[in-house]
């Protein structure tokens, strides 16, 4: 009972180890779309605190856990977040592709929404004239229903467009609708006094292009809107003769331009991408070291585990089989017969059962004899025809072993069969585990000859039943 109990709890934690290393594969498995939302999340904090060198890092992580099973919202606020952080870095081909793919995973997902955020955004990158009027063509039909505040930044930028292509009634009648659906949003009704000044430029209405480029706050500008500013009261003030007037702008554009190279976009994102390939290099390495570590570890607990629930099975196997030996003893003790009876009820007794007890006493003491390690030795001792002393020692090992194991099944022989020896009953159970008769030769210190004699004696005193038993 110990054995079984101390057996079942090993298998129960063999089973507790199992389920929580599932669990664990589980719940790394469920957590995976979890720690890719969390990053981009953590990445639009970044970008809006204008920390656009460390959103990329935090971006460049959330793409490694994309994978063929990410939801498509993820998939577009990936390409959006890493679209609308390389504008700002000033790296454009990258933007419009990562915006385009943006765009393309809205359209997926049939996101009205989405798909006018990316739109419009990929209307800021470099773009032909043709290419920026149909993207915000398209914004404006989109948001007119659904997003109406996007309609007079579309129409802003689309007037743009116009003006690029020397289409200026409508990029008029494009800034006149802005206006009007602009309200009182302060932030868009600057970007729509921008583009109007850049048109009455276009136009070669100075004074209204002057007077409206001096109203707009340098402060409110970006670097790139300061430059253009700058640069356009420069080109003004130099056209109509005010040169010293313009040289004071002279310096600000060549301020204003030193500030945008200094931001550099495409050597930090460089140099941001291979800062984050060697770190994920080393936590590569880091993580195999691990996981070696944790392999050889497991393999060491579970080789272990194994050893110990396989010597409980064996030890388990060993008490089943003497309880058993001992059920035989006291049935064979039953059916001889006792000391104060005569001599001719032994005739009375049930000879087949006591011989059917007598075989099933060796066959359990044979499983037992393949328990232990001597039996291993034996089946290699059976192909061995010359022995070395190194083989000597081990046949006296084996012999020792079978000599104690089958010495009280030979007791139960000579008790019904008076006239078996010690020898004769050591030479059957030698015959019966299967010895090879070099072995038994070498385990009786006889020759082959002498062996073959004393089984043909044998033969004469045992039943056939047990003789055929022993000697298969």
């Amino acid at each position: 009972m110990l054995y079984k109990s101390a057996n079942t709890q090993l298998r129960y934690k063999a089973k507790m180890i199992l389920c929580l290393i599932f669990l664990s594969i589980l719940i790394v498995a469920c957590s995976k779309d979890t720690g890719l939302q969390t990053s981009l999340d953590a990445a639009q904090t970044k970008f809006l605190n204008k920390e656009y060198d460390a959103a990329q890092s935090v971006l460049l992580k959330a793409e490694s856990m994309i994978t063929d099973d990410t939801p498509l919202s993820e998939k577009e606020y990936l390409e959006r977040l890493k679209g609308i952080n390389y504008l700002e870095l000033r790296v454009m081909d990258r933007a419009k592709l990562s915006l385009q793919k943006a765009l393309e995973y809205s359209r997926q997902m049939n996101d009205t929404s989405r798909m006018i955020q990316n739109s419009f955004n990929l209307g800021l990158c470099n773009n032909t004239v043709d290419e920026a009027k149909e993207i915000y063509e398209y914004v404006i039909r989109l948001a007119a229903e659904t997003e109406p505040v996007f309609v007079p930044q579309a129409l802003e930028k689309l007037a743009q467009a116009y003006i690029y292509d020397n289409d200026f009634d409508n990029a008029q009648c494009s800034l006149d609708k802005a206006y009007k659906l602009a309200g009182g949003n302060n932030v868009i009704i600057q970007q729509i006094t921008f583009t109007q000044c850049e048109l009455w430029l276009a136009e070669d209405n100075l004074d209204a292009a002057l007077a409206g480029f001096k109203s707009i706050p340098p402060d409110s500008c970006s670097l790139v809107g300061n430059l253009s500013r700058s640069e356009h009261i420069y080109s003004i003030l130099y056209e109509i003769g005010e040169y010293k007037n313009a040289l004071a702008y002279k310096d600000s554009i060549q301020l204003f331009s030193d500030s945008i190279k200094n931001i550099n976009g495409a050597n930090r994102v460089r140099h941001i991408e291979e800062e984050y390939t060697q770190n994920m290099e080393k936590e590569r390495a880091r993580f195999k070291i691990l996981f070696y570590s944790s392999l050889c570890a497991f393999i060491v607990i579970a080789t272990v585990l194994f050893f110990i629930v396989k010597n409980l099975k064996l030890k388990q196997k060993q008490v089943a089989l003497t309880n058993q030996i001992a059920d035989l003893n006291v049935k064979l003790s039953e059916l001889r017969p006792k000391e104060d009876q005569e001599e001719n009820v032994e005739f009375i007794t049930d000879t087949e059962s006591l011989h059917h007890l007598i075989m099933e006493k060796f066959r359990l003491s044979m499983e037992m004899f393949k328990t232990q390690p001597q039996y291993e030795i034996l089946k290699k001792l059976n192909l061995i025809r010359d022995f070395d002393p190194a083989n000597k020692q081990e046949i006296k090992d084996v012999s020792s072993e079978i000599i104690g194991r089958f010495s009280d099944a030979c007791a139960s022989i000579r008790q019904v069969v008076a006239a078996m020896t010690n020898d004769d009953c050591l030479l059957c159970s030698m015959s019966y585990c299967g010895c090879s008769k070099e072995v038994i030769s070498a385990m009786l210190g006889s020759s082959e000859e002498a062996v073959r004699r004393r089984k043909s004696r044998i033969k004469q005193k045992l039943p056939k039943t047990l003789f055929a038993f022993f000697f298969k």
